[in-house]
């Protein structure tokens, strides 16, 4: 295959991925919501305790499905997606490796700080 081949090829592909791509990166207001609660309740209960005041389940189930950028640490987009969590010098305790990962399913997710 040649030079140019490939890079057609390559260009049809990325211009048929492109647009689910987009459609998909907006994020949804209660699947992140959903997402941050998941790795809540992954949280020691020490952790929990922590979030919890702002993080409970009546903030997250507002009518507009955004209140979940109330939350505190959670930055969000305009339309109500998630682009960043900053839970630094909050003292959260425990392993990570079993709940930030599910972090990652956040899809306007630009910004991570759990230190």
């Amino acid at each position: 295959m040649s030079c140019a081949a490939a890079l057609s090829l390559l260009v049809a592909l990325a211009a048929s991925v492109a647009p689910a791509a987009a459609s998909q990166g907006a994020g949804n207001g209660d699947g992140d919501a959903a997402v941050l609660r998941a790795f809540l309740v992954s949280l020691p209960p020490s952790s929990q305790r922590i979030l919890l005041p702002s993080w409970n389940a009546t903030n997250s189930s507002s009518s507009t499905g955004s209140s979940h950028c109330a939350f505190r640490g959670v930055e969000c987009t305009a339309a109500g997606a998630v682009a960043a969590v900053n839970l630094s010098g909050l003292a959260l305790s425990g392993a990570l490796a079993a709940s930030a990962p599910g972090l990652c399913a956040l899809p306007a997710l630009a910004a991570l700080d759990l230190s």
